[in-house]
Formats: structure tokens, C-alpha cells, sequence
């Protein structure tokens, strides 16, 4: 990732990286970030690589260019839901300054100016669609474990979407 890291820490692009290329950089980040945090380190097929329901089959990048934008818009509002409750459940595994609560965070920043993007985009296309963040509900009760392949399936997807662009 060719990001710079500011005086005041926070990671910046240069002026030819696109918002995309940010966010495909964060996502890789936070998904190795849990994959270390949460001891994945074999198996990985048989926990994290599957696929979420919410997120889209197949190339969306096929789509005319609407529906892939309203698709997108969708994914990307779900996906901060998704995003905190993540953020939320290492909250309680991990020490506060934790490398991986960070990662979530920016990559949390990340698809928030995705779909602020995506929104322009559609208005510029005269298409407005309020995105829904809905994301399935949980069990009531999930184990610990549970929740660390949810997570590591749902970065999976995040750092797939957004590398494709």
C-alpha cells in the first residue's frame, strides 16, 4: 500500500490514488490484522473464505454502470453496520490500543466516503437511492468463535469488492 502516514497519524493518498485504491489498502490491512488477532492461520478456506449473503455474486463490475453503482451502495451501507459490530465484539477481545480496532476504524472511514462517492456518483447519473444498512440478524447467542469467522468472512468479501475496482 503506497499510503503516507500524516504528522498527525492519520494515512493519507496522493493525489492519484483514488478512493477505491484507499479503501483496497485498509481492507487488506484489516483483514491480515484479523486473521492474526484471531489465530487464522490454517483452514482459512473453511472459515474465512466464504461468501456473506449480502454481499453481491459475482462481477458487479459487469453490471451496467447504474445497477453496479446502486448495488455498491447497498453493499457498501451495509458494510458499516457490519463494520461496527465487528469493531464492537473485538472491542471486548482485545486491549483498546490494539492495532486491529484501529484497522476497523479506518477501514470504517474508508466506505463511509466510499458511499458518499457512490451517492455523488448516482446523483450525477440521476439516480437517488437511500441505501438501506439492514445486514441479517444475528442469533441471539453466539459463541466467541462464531463471531471471529463472521468477521473474517465479512473482511474477506470487503477486501475482495473493494481490490476488484
Amino acid at each position: 500500500c503506497a499510503l503516507r502516514v500524516s504528522s498527525a497519524g492519520q494515512r493519507t493518498a496522493s493525489s492519484t490514488q483514488s478512493v477505491f485504491s484507499v479503501a483496497a489498502c485498509i481492507a487488506s490491512l484489516c483483514f491480515s490484522f484479523q486473521l492474526h488477532h484471531q489465530g487464522f492461520v490454517h483452514d482459512l478456506d473453511q472459515h474465512c473464505y466464504k461468501p456473506v449473503e449480502w454481499f453481491p455474486a459475482g462481477n458487479i463490475m459487469a453490471q451496467p454502470r447504474v445497477l453496479m453503482l446502486q448495488e455498491l451502495n447497498r453493499t457498501m451501507a451495509r458494510m458499516v453496520a457490519a463494520l461496527h459490530h465487528i469493531k464492537k465484539q473485538q472491542e471486548t477481545l482485545n486491549k483498546p490500543d490494539a492495532k486491529l480496532l484501529g484497522e476497523l476504524q479506518s477501514a470504517s472511514g474508508a466506505v463511509r466516503g466510499m458511499l458518499s462517492n457512490i451517492h455523488c456518483a448516482l446523483c450525477l447519473l440521476g439516480t437517488v437511492t437511500s441505501p438501506t444498512a439492514d445486514i441479517p440478524e444475528r442469533p441471539p447467542i453466539m459463541r466467541a468463535f462464531q463471531h471471529k469467522i463472521e468477521g473474517c468472512k465479512v473482511l474477506w468479501n470487503y477486501k475482495v469488492i473493494v481490490t476488484a475496482f
